[in-house]
């Protein structure tokens, strides 16, 4: 696995990754020290309590305190991959006597000129797997929807700072990449990584093995090599602090006066100082579970190809809008990106369908910044995710109608372990879905982009 990612840097487009990283570091660098303090007409710069909160225990990390992260009293409800992913950011910082802003925040702290060009790493490299994903299932240039959905994943980053939530998206796009080539060990080393980083990546990681991964064998190997990586950052802290470790997990405190209050929240406990978002959490995840398990056991044969997988794994992602009591506008950035990178399998209209959701995208985003009551500002984000996930889906599916779907597979969708295709699609039940294409003549093989169909690296 570590050969093929090292052979994947090299042989990547360096010239459009350092132009990636220089664009999002300037753009993050406009935001936070020009745009900001003209919207607000003052002097401060934009900048996010969280990431600093997150940067105080990578130092905690780096003086060696990681079993203290959740007994320090730090309130650090963020999985422990986050600040060891900021421990070099930690360490710059104190090598150059930066002073942060946290607990107590200050307008202009001199500490974002080395952070700014931090986060921009995490974009860049969020680019990195949006391209590796679209070279594997596109058939067509799509720089547009790579860089649409960068800039949609980097909302997470500037203004709020959570790296964690970028890296394990990447990840879980990494994993999808490699799960459609039949890597499965692969495959779930990199969702492992997105778990431990993020475990919101369940939602992603846990239908795209049950559906893909066809023997029952495999895919529970599967999942406890996908398990392994949050087991290794967490098991130094539940062998020092069981008790505060558990609670922490499972409680997770929101505070509805700081962010946003929606009908979940009230009907569990009102406009309390605090709600614990664990317990509808891990509903959540149950309910995802027993989901892909219905979908293994009693759909998979009717499922065609990878895009339709996707495009199943982004709705189910979506159910986080629909179960978070207290919801940051952030939240909604996963849902937003699958349902935008589902467009890589989209038929006619690629460019238009691509601006549109980048459009409706950001209107979503901005109306779950609004200032609204608990029942109104949920029928506003629950409206407009539902309405964004129907055009995804109508699209998808008008392009399926029209076979445009079925010559993008990268390679004849199959469960893992038969290796005899040939016998494997003589079975009439398979035929139309692998290797008869309804309307044959409809296929445009002078569209297909060099290495589109067959995937492969950056060049």
């Amino acid at each position: 696995m570590l050969k093929r990612a090292w052979l994947a840097v090299l042989r990547g487009n360096w010239k459009l990754y350092s132009g990636v990283y220089l664009g999002f570091t300037l753009l993050f660098y406009l935001v936070s020290m020009v745009i900001n303090p003209l919207v607000t007409r003052g002097h401060g710069w934009l900048y996010s309590a969280d990431f600093f909160a997150e940067l105080r225990d990578a130092h905690l990390i780096t003086w060696g305190g990681y079993q203290l992260l959740y007994a320090s009293g730090t309130s650090l409800v963020a999985p422990p991959l986050g600040p060891l992913s900021l421990t070099p950011l930690a360490m710059f910082s104190s090598l150059f006597g930066f002073v942060e802003p946290f607990p107590i925040p200050f307008p202009r702290p001199q500490v974002l000129f080395i952070t700014i060009p931090y986060l921009a790493i995490f974009a860049t490299f969020f680019f990195f797997a949006v391209r590796r994903f679209t070279s594997r299932f596109g058939i067509r240039k799509s720089l547009l929807l790579e860089i649409g959905v960068t800039v949609v994943a980097s909302f997470v980053l500037m203004p709020w700072g959570h790296t964690e939530d970028v890296a394990a998206m990447a990840f879980a796009l990494l994993g999808f990449v490699a799960l459609s080539k039949n890597n499965y060990r692969s495959a779930s080393y990199l969702f492992g990584v997105a778990v431990a980083f993020q475990p919101f990546a369940l939602l992603f990681v846990v239908p795209s093995l049950l559906i893909l991964v066809y023997k029952g064998r495999e895919s529970l190997v599967a999942l406890i090599r996908t398990a392994t990586p949050a087991f290794v950052v967490y098991i130094p802290l539940l062998l020092t602090s069981p008790i505060s470790t558990v609670e922490t997990m499972l409680h997770q405190d929101n505070f509805p006066s700081v962010d946003h209050l929606t009908v979940v929240g009230l009907a569990i406990k009102g406009p309390s100082r605090f709600i614990a978002a664990g317990p509808p959490r891990l509903l959540l995840v149950l309910v995802v579970l027993g989901v892909s398990i219905y979908i293994r056991y009693a759909r998979r044969d009717s499922i065609r190809s990878y895009g339709e997988v996707f495009l199943i794994v982004a709705l189910l992602s979506a159910g986080r809008v629909f179960f978070e009591p207290v919801m940051v506008p952030y939240y909604l950035v996963p849902t937003l990106v699958y349902l935008m990178l589902a467009g890589v399998f989209f038929g006619d209209h690629f460019k238009v369908r691509t601006i549109a959701l980048l459009v409706a995208s950001s209107i979503e985003i901005f109306l779950a910044s609004l200032r609204l009551g608990p029942v109104a500002y949920s029928v506003f984000v629950y409206l407009g995710v539902l309405a964004i996930s129907a055009i995804s889906t109508t699209w998808y599916l008008r392009a399926t109608l029209e076979a445009e779907v079925l010559r993008q597979s990268i390679e004849p969708y199959r469960y893992g372990g038969r290796d005899d295709f040939d016998d494997f699609s003589n079975l009439p039940s398979r035929r139309s879905r692998f290797r008869v294409v309804p309307n044959e003549a409809r296929i445009d093989l002078d569209d297909v982009a060099p290495g589109g169909i067959v995937g492969g690296l950056d060049s």
